[in-house]
């Protein structure tokens, strides 16, 4: 082959792979102008004991870290966690000298503020309407009834208390008929003879609460950072979960067909 020939060759190879890195920036482009999911990886998402800043009790489970501070990332969103003196994520209040009436606010993630700033907590925005009331956000975020009551039960504050919520949601009903939580033991109350009974006291601690820390964990260099880099792309990042989906829906066929194969053969 002549040098001319080979520098065409280059030049067209060049050109073509221009073409395809132009072709894949303005994709990458578009999926940062129009995808809502930001990019995430494994290790990003914070899966820390039972949510991040929260550690073990043995009376509730699980509770918040006093005064923790972090970021929280989920598929959805990147917020700021902090935690007043006391564990919650609720402002530093005002002392008992100031005895206005006070209102709790107690749930699960929902009334957490789960994947939302501090700011856009509905608590929060309800406080600033009611300047003449003290208002305490107890909820913690996978809790049930059980777990609000108990807090409510813990919380120390003497004054006067003018109203209670509890932010009821759905699966309340299965951890209330449950003495274990997203693989976690938990508090249980138990009717007895027409009254509350409460089980599983004191609260075994498993090895899933073995970092009491109140910051994550930073991943190990250079593969996470490989991996971080590499999940950037919008467009990466959605292939992959669209792949983990197609693995996930390809698992659930197979089951469903096995599942069919051994009624025939029991029926047949």
């Amino acid at each position: 082959m002549t040098r001319r020939f080979l520098k065409q060759i280059a030049q067209n190879i060049t050109l073509l792979l221009g073409s395809l890195i132009f072709t894949l920036l303005i994709v990458e482009v578009g999926f940062r102008l129009l995808d809502p999911t930001p990019y995430s990886t494994d290790a990003e998402i914070n899966n820390t004991e039972h949510g991040n800043l929260s550690m073990y009790d043995a009376t509730l489970g699980w509770k918040g870290v006093p005064s923790g501070k972090t970021e929280f990332v989920t598929r959805n969103n990147r917020v700021w966690l902090s935690h007043n003196h006391d564990g919650f994520r609720d402002i530093e209040h005002a002392p008992l000298s100031d005895a206005k009436p006070a209102i709790v606010f107690l749930g699960d993630s929902f009334t957490w503020g789960y994947e939302i700033e501090f700011d856009e907590m509905f608590v929060n925005r309800l406080r600033n309407r009611f300047p003449r009331y003290e208002v305490f956000n107890l909820a913690h975020r996978g809790y049930g009834t059980d777990q609000a009551l108990l807090t409510f039960k813990l919380w120390q504050d003497k004054r006067p208390l003018e109203l209670v919520v509890l932010l009821f949601s759905e699966n309340d009903v299965q951890n209330n008929n449950s003495a274990v939580s997203d693989d976690k033991p938990k508090p249980q109350y138990r009717i007895h003879n027409d009254e509350l009974v409460l089980t599983g006291m004191p609260v075994p601690r498993v090895k899933a609460w073995k970092r009491p820390s109140n910051d994550e964990v930073a991943p190990e260099f250079p593969n996470f950072v490989l991996k971080d880099l590499f999940y950037r792309s919008h467009l990466i990042n959605n292939m992959r979960i669209r792949y983990k989906l197609f693995r996930v829906c390809v698992r659930k066929e197979n089951k469903t067909t096995t599942h069919s194969k051994d009624l025939a053969t029991i029926t047949g």
